[in-house]
């Protein structure tokens, strides 16, 4: 029997720590324990919007090792770009620090043929792109 029904934190913000706590009021000793537990939150999501996603382009792809790509909508301040092999080894790594512009330019001259995924997160967002070497 919950203590207060979870629709008592509509309109709280999602940020922050939250803290669950779960107790057994039942006053028998039986010694039972959690075999399984799970909660689902429903709410606004703190992704990015279809629209948004949609504006995240990285041109050409396929490519030789150059990708020019257009940061998706809404990304503001320090934009981390990070490109990673199907291993999740970095093979890029690079923060473009409060820079007004939307458009970039990523060479990965020294790296083998095969696909690799571009992300860039603002520290609140993040979007990812398949990209493949030729």
């Amino acid at each position: 029997m919950p203590f207060q029904a979870l629709s008592a934190f509509n309109g709280e913000s999602p940020l922050g720590d939250w803290t669950l706590t779960i107790t057994d009021t039942a006053p028998s000793l039986n010694g039972g324990e959690f075999l399984n537990f799970s909660l689902d939150i429903c709410g606004v999501l703190l992704g990015l919007s279809k629209q948004s996603l949609d504006d995240f382009v990285v041109v050409p792809n396929p490519s030789a090792g150059q990708f020019d790509f257009k940061l998706p909508t809404g990304f503001n301040a320090d934009v981390k770009v990070l490109v990673h092999d199907l291993h999740g080894r970095a093979i890029y790594n690079k923060v473009f620090t409060n820079q007004p512009q939307r458009f970039h330019t990523i060479i990965l001259d020294a790296v083998s043929q095969g696909m690799y995924f571009l992300n860039v997160s603002d520290g609140v967002r993040t979007a990812i792109k398949r990209i493949i070497i030729k």
